[in-house]
């Protein structure tokens, strides 16, 4: 059994360079100014910048529209910008999504035995809503749109954890007052979170316990 101390470990800005450090060879400066933006993080030398999307990306139309004229700014100028939303944790999936030819299994061992203390990707908090009150609910039209598109294009893995996380969640922590934890009235969010989930990609944490649906 996992303990408390690494059930609580999370990804935040402020681990997130050393998240990167397993799977870069180069040093990432922070808050970097490319005009009227800054980017979270960036590698002058591989032409790569990251972004770690909070719930602001999600809920407020002015970061929303911004984020899409800094994409277009970024890309004019060659450079490569991902972007980690906030409710991503780092499985094996995930690593290998995001970190793409520079994901090894050697880099991953060393960021589950370092970070999380433990050599078992199942000891680690899945990805999604566990106890954070930065819930669907308060994502605005645009936020739950860009939600659903990130879990379009994501594995599978991810988008089966994070349905599951808000299912408990809903069960668990709002009694089934599935309107405060989730946009109810969003047809295709509905969609998405009324499908069942795949018990073969739910072997990690959730705090408000497990089910197989």
């Amino acid at each position: 059994m996992k303990n408390p101390k690494q059930k609580s470990v999370s990804i935040l800005p402020r681990n997130f360079c050393e998240l990167l450090s397993y799977f870069y060879d180069t040093e990432f400066e922070t808050e970097v100014k490319f005009g009227r933006f800054k980017v979270d993080f960036y590698s002058e030398n591989m032409k790569l910048a990251f972004e770690y999307d909070g719930i602001q990306h999600y809920s407020v139309i002015q970061k929303i529209e911004s984020d899409k004229r800094k994409n277009d700014l970024l890309k004019s100028e060659g450079i490569k910008l991902v972007r980690w939303p906030y409710y991503f944790m780092p499985t094996k999936d995930t690593c290998k999504y995001v970190f793409q030819d520079h994901y090894s299994e050697q880099k991953f061992s060393s960021m589950l035995q370092t970070i999380f203390g433990t050599n078992n990707e199942s000891k680690m908090m899945a990805p999604g809503f566990h106890s954070t009150p930065n819930i669907p609910a308060n994502f605005i039209w645009p936020g739950i749109d860009k939600f659903l598109n990130e879990l379009d294009v994501a594995p599978q893995s991810i988008l089966h954890q994070v349905r599951h996380s808000l299912k408990l969640y809903c069960q668990v922590r709002a009694e089934n007052n599935y309107e405060i934890i989730i946009p109810t009235y969003h047809g295709k969010f509905m969609e998405f979170f009324n499908e069942n989930d795949d018990a073969a990609y739910l072997g990690l944490v959730y705090q408000n316990g497990s089910k197989t649906t």
